[in-house]
């Protein structure tokens, strides 16, 4: 479906040098700074695939994406998206891919979202009755038969995301790109983006590509993930796999109407949130926690307890600031 084979990408940038002097100079001799975006990566996606591209800011998850939809040519390497070279923009790929960014809207701001729809409809050459019945699939599912004609700019900001979804897959695309396509939204209209995309993925096996900085976006849409740092993969795999691997500590909630020291067996013991409420670290590979609870249960009135896990985007968080935690498979 995807094929990336040692895909290079760098562009140059020119140093500007300070004040009127440094002007002048510039002007019979500027110093060129080249920069790597990408650096000899290579990866392959099955159809049917829900893939998430993370990366801090600079890893360069925008140039992966522009080197996807054909906007940019790579340096060096070869890249083949359902047989075809993207950087070539033949129609026939283009009919074949979809592209949602949450930051950049496809929709003409003061006409209704049907009229977006029709244009499509004429760009990619989709008959009356396919166009119709499809349609009034897609708005089902979303919800959105009665806005359907309201102009976009009086749309919720939910609203507009789902029409964006709508104008994204209207054409049975077998690859959709979503490049933050949750930034701003509800907790709700995400979980009925997340319930979207799933839908859409399983019962027409779209490939799915997501960039987000939300957490919650990977965690109920990805099971494969990538991870991008200064324009190299520090990893390829199992979302699930990577947290086990980096999942570094746990903690044990204990709610009793005793005061619990600061520090037991070498746990340090803190004050939690609630009243009465205690958090004790523990190591995720710690194999005598059970010594703990048991010393517990035996010396202080317990009422409960309760394991809280590492949150995902703490793990990612701590994968970003510190790269040498992960590694390419």
């Amino acid at each position: 479906m995807i094929s990336f084979k040692n895909i290079r990408f760098s562009y140059k940038t020119f140093k500007k040098q300070v004040g009127i002097h440094g002007t002048i100079k510039d002007l019979f001799k500027r110093e060129h700074i080249t920069h790597t975006a990408l650096d000899n990566i290579s990866f392959e996606a099955e159809k049917g695939e829900i893939i998430a591209l993370l990366g801090p800011n600079g890893a360069g998850k925008t140039t992966f994406i522009k080197l996807l939809v054909g906007l940019i040519e790579p340096s060096d390497g070869v890249i083949n998206v359902i047989g075809f070279n993207p950087y070539k923009k033949s129609n026939k790929y283009l009919s074949q891919i979809g592209l949602v960014m949450g930051q950049k809207s496809q929709l003409t701001w003061d006409l209704p979202a049907i009229d977006t729809l029709y244009l499509l409809k004429s760009i990619y050459k989709i008959e009356n009755n396919d166009f119709n019945k499809r349609l009034n699939y897609l708005v089902n599912i979303l919800n959105l038969t009665e806005k359907i004609n309201t102009p976009v700019r009086k749309l919720s900001l939910g609203e507009r995301m789902k029409f964006e979804l709508i104008a994204s897959v209207i054409h049975y695309p077998k690859l959709l790109i979503l490049d933050e396509p949750t930034i701003g939204l509800d907790i709700e209209s995400q979980r009925a983006i997340h319930k979207f995309l799933i839908h859409i993925n399983k019962s027409e096996n779209t490939t799915i590509l997501i960039t987000s900085h939300y957490m919650s976006d990977i965690e109920a849409l990805a099971k494969r993930i990538i991870i991008l740092i200064k324009g190299n993969i520090k990893y390829d795999g199992d979302i699930k796999q990577l947290l086990n691997i980096h999942k570094q500590e746990n903690t044990l909630v204990v709610k009793t109407k005793s005061k619990l020291p600061s520090e037991i067996h070498g746990y340090r013991i803190k004050k939690g949130s609630a009243t009465n409420e205690w958090e004790i670290i523990l190591p995720v590979k710690d194999d005598v926690q059970y010594k703990l609870i048991s010393y517990l249960t035996n010396n202080f009135y317990i009422e409960s307890f309760n394991i809280k896990e590492t949150p995902f985007e703490d793990i990612i968080f701590n994968i970003f600031t510190d790269n040498n935690k992960v590694n390419s498979n």
